[in-house]
């Protein structure tokens, strides 16, 4: 977990208790969440928690920003690879495809009905302990 750029967000997510902690029954939550037999629609719901960056129960455009921004990643000296205003317009345009309602937004529903037809969604959304 500690090279996946949503980690914060996952542990947050996925804490009981809000302390960003993880007790055994959260990480059997985890656990179960990104496994291989875990419903799709179950699993994309999850996802929607771990984008929704503010926690007001949309994906926002700047929550989409934060996204594109933590995908992008950082270079050798820790300096984001992406500026704000790429991340921007890159998220207006992920924002025009997948936002169905024109609600400037994506609703859980919208968000879960998207991952869930996503065909490598069920592959990236998941890890193994070997």
């Amino acid at each position: 977990f500690q090279c996946n750029p949503f980690c914060d967000m996952i542990y947050r997510v996925f804490s009981s208790k809000q302390d960003g902690h993880l007790s055994f029954e959260d990480t059997l939550d985890l656990c179960s969440a990104f496994s291989m037999n875990c419903p799709r629609s179950v699993r994309a719901a999850w996802a929607f928690e771990i984008f929704n960056f503010d926690g007001d129960n949309q994906v926002s455009l700047d929550d989409l920003i934060e996204m594109v921004r933590r995908l992008a990643g950082t270079d050798e000296h820790g300096q984001d690879r992406i500026d704000r205003q790429q991340a921007k317009d890159v998220a207006r345009m992920m924002l025009q495809e997948i936002d169905l309602s024109n609600a400037g937004n994506i609703a859980p529903q919208e968000f879960i009905q998207l991952l869930s037809k996503m065909p490598d969604f069920a592959h990236t959304f998941q890890f193994k302990i070997n």
